[in-house]
């Protein structure tokens, strides 16, 4: 696996991660209390 290719994934795996923890917040903040 080349180096360019590894940093590829791990960009993608954290936009992912940014997504889901942003999409949480998003949910908890909506819900009332």
């Amino acid at each position: 696996m080349d180096l360019s290719n590894r940093t590829v994934v791990q960009v993608v795996v954290l936009a992912l991660v940014a997504q889901v923890t942003l999409s949480q917040h998003w949910s908890y903040g909506w819900l009332p209390g």
